[in-house]
């Protein structure tokens, strides 16, 4: 169901056969950035960039391109405090520059919201010139993307040279921070999908989709430099959570800096991979380089032979912590700690995989299965476990791992299940 107003709800579940369930209520609240009012600015295939900025507030005479609306909200700091500019279906052919400034609101009480509008595809697509959909270089935003399509098809008649992001939010010294980019579609990647700088925090990557890619850039074809990433995050204190990764050639979630400051402190959860590293050795997850990034109850499988990981806190990483995840039919290693210091690993499941673990610095790993842990039905992708798995009872309890993928609290029943679901 959708709500458009905060309400307490109470749910019953019924099935034939079986006796009803007892009541469960929650109060829910219409979460900050989750516009349901009218738009400020509207920008519609319809429109003209020649209406003024008071005619685009009616949807009857928007702006033709996004550009011109974000002007009509202004740059400067705070102009774009509780403004929406609301995009009509379509494809734009733009790449959203405007000299890497971007509307910002003041808090997440008040925010500014580029949004497409609901049940609208909004296809951005910038034209062959272009190296990114959509780039912004600095400042504390408070901004919100969300429910586009960035398809980066076009990047492919560039220079082969030419290194392509479909968002990247970076400077060469300096990256915004406090950016949310939810429910997007990331299609086509030519190199990656979405790059986040070494200064940035608060970057909220929530819900999106990013598959396929044509990986064009010539260091993905040789095999030669890092490439295909669907999230390169150099960035800190962060969220990646409740994404889907799928057919991409290379990682999912790659965590890693060459530069100071290193990526730490960030959450990666309730994500699922799959069909990864198709072109390159790659895990579906990297918490690398930094310190204390977690990763859990995401779900990690079917990566591609002889080139997948699952998990992976290398790359120089110190006291990264790797809970409750279901890593499964992964080619070769499970969760990989090597060349990082200090891993906390436990309560995954690790199941038909080359090797389950394996072990760099002054690692601390306990309840783990890599035995069967029988699943409901993986030929389906249905990764929870029956009644008499061994995973069920057999976790211990992890601060901050309150719920499981589908947010049933933890324990349901005499302690926490292994693997990301709570049975």
């Amino acid at each position: 169901m959708t709500l458009t107003n905060s309400a307490p709800i109470s749910a019953k579940a019924f099935k034939s056969g079986y006796n009803p369930s007892s009541v469960a209520s929650a109060s829910f609240n219409i979460a900050s950035g989750t516009s349901t009012s009218s738009a400020s600015y509207y920008v519609g295939k319809n429109g003209s960039d020649s209406y003024s900025c008071s005619q685009a507030r009616s949807s009857s005479t928007p702006k033709l391109t996004i550009s011109a609306a974000l002007g009509c909200v202004g740059y400067t700091a705070g102009a774009g405090a509780n403004q929406i500019v609301q995009v009509a279906a379509g494809t734009y052919n733009e790449e959203l520059d405007s000299n890497g400034a971007f509307p910002s609101g003041t808090s997440w009480s008040a925010p500014f919201t580029l949004q497409a509008k609901a049940g609208d595809t909004v296809t951005i697509q910038a034209p062959s010139s272009a190296t990114t959909n959509l780039i912004i270089f600095s400042g504390t935003l408070f901004a919100i993307i969300q429910d586009f399509v960035f398809d980066a098809i076009n990047f492919n008649n560039n220079n082969a040279n030419t290194v392509n992001y479909q968002i990247a939010l970076s400077s060469a010294s300096a990256s915004p921070s406090s950016v949310r980019i939810i429910r997007n579609r990331f299609i086509n990647t030519n190199y990656q999908g979405i790059y986040v700088g070494q200064f940035s925090t608060d970057i909220q990557i929530l819900n999106n989709d990013f598959h396929g890619g044509t990986f064009a850039y010539p260091a993905c074809i040789t095999n030669s430099n890092g490439c295909g990433h669907s999230i390169y995050f150099t960035g800190s204190d962060s969220l990646i959570e409740g994404n889907l990764f799928h057919d991409v050639a290379d990682f999912g979630i790659h965590i890693y800096s060459q530069h100071q400051p290193p990526p730490s402190n960030n959450i990666v959860r309730k994500n699922v991979i799959y069909n990864f590293a198709q072109q390159r050795v790659a895990p579906g997850i990297l918490l690398g380089s930094g310190d204390g990034n977690v990763a859990y109850n995401n779900i990690v499988y079917n990566g591609a032979s002889g080139n997948s990981y699952g998990i992976s806190t290398g790359s120089g990483s110190t006291n990264s912590k790797v809970y409750n995840n279901t890593v499964y039919n992964i080619a070769n290693t499970g969760i990989d700690t090597t060349n990082s210091s200090g891993a906390i690993v436990k309560n995954n499941i690790i199941y038909q995989v080359g090797t389950s673990i394996e072990f760099g610095t002054s690692v601390t790993a306990s309840n783990n299965l890599t035995g069967d842990p029988q699943f409901v039905n993986p030929a389906a992708n249905d990764f929870r476990v029956q009644p008499s798995s061994a995973a069920v009872n057999a976790g211990v309890t992890i601060s901050g791992v309150m719920d499981d993928f589908n947010g049933l609290l933890r324990p349901r029943g005499s302690a926490y299940d292994i693997g990301a679901y709570e049975q």
